[in-house]
């Protein structure tokens, strides 16, 4: 038998990946913290590293007894912190992990690093699955307004159309694809908006409901300006 709980351990791990132009999707967003590295300059690899603290950092934290140092130098900050009362940030909300930013926001404080999670917006500017989304329902409402469809109605409605030797697209490229970048089919289209139905993108919602004739699906996007 499966079934969902809720456990409680000990978080003794932490995931990090690095890139240029990373993006993430879906509830991946609001689980990030992204750190930005700003060299100033345009060929950053090129550098004179003879003026680093630390030259060659990538290759002296390899050797044991330099990371036994880092780890000695952290543990004096985080008792410093708990020797104040482990002092913690407000007003920050991060799902399931907030106490955890509250902690790590109140020790980055403490010692003078503010701006913990101030990127917040750009973590999910970078969102791609929201984007795509938002796009999609956003032309779906400028082209249909609050009317149900089914998702055959609405897989018709993204055919190109031709125009003597030219292929024009009604939705500009913002139909939502499948992973592999193709139109969905209606059987797939179907299962990709009942699985969004309820979920706000930007100001729009796509909502479900029954056929009035037969047992079919029909969905439509809602849009509510704050």
């Amino acid at each position: 038998m499966h079934a969902s709980r809720n456990i409680a351990t000990v978080n003794d791990r932490l995931w990090m990946a690095t890139g240029n132009n990373l993006q993430v999707g879906g509830d991946m967003a609001s689980r990030t913290v992204r750190v930005h590295l700003d060299p100033n300059m345009p060929h950053p690899e090129l550098r004179d590293q003879s003026g680093f603290g630390i030259p060659h950092l990538d290759q002296w934290i390899t050797v044991p007894a330099n990371q036994l140092t880092v780890l000695w130098h952290l543990l004096v900050l985080v008792l410093d912190w708990t020797r104040h009362g482990a002092p913690r940030i407000t007003g920050v909300s991060m799902r399931q992990f907030t106490p955890w930013a509250q902690a790590l926001g109140g020790f980055l404080a403490h010692h003078g690093i503010d701006g913990f999670l101030s990127n917040a917006a750009e973590v999910k500017g970078i969102d791609e699955d929201e984007t795509r989304w938002r796009a999609f329902l956003t032309t779906w409402h400028e082209r249909h307004g609050g009317r149900a469809l089914t998702a055959a109605d609405l897989r018709r409605d993204a055919e190109p159309t031709h125009i003597g030797s030219d292929i024009h697209d009604p939705w500009e490229g913002q139909f939502i694809t499948t992973s592999a970048g193709r139109l969905p089919n209606p059987l797939q289209l179907g299962r990709l908006l009942t699985g969004q139905a309820g979920r706000w993108r930007g100001n729009h919602v796509l909502r479900a409901g029954k056929h009035e004739r037969g047992n079919r699906a029909v969905f439509w996007v809602e849009r509510h300006d704050t």
